[in-house]
């Protein structure tokens, strides 16, 4: 079986052209969460 990380973060392309970085992480239930906006524009800045 594959470990999962705790959390993932990835890239949003928004209608206006910018792209945020959203995350998704996992419940006690092993259930995924839906993607959360960081409202950061970098993928250093949002895993901080």
């Amino acid at each position: 079986m594959r470990v999962k990380d705790v959390f993932s973060v990835f890239p949003r392309k928004l209608n206006s052209g910018k792209v945020v970085f959203y995350y998704q992480c996992y419940d006690e239930n092993g259930n995924r969460s839906s993607g959360l906006s960081t409202g950061q524009v970098t993928k250093t800045a949002a895993r901080v």
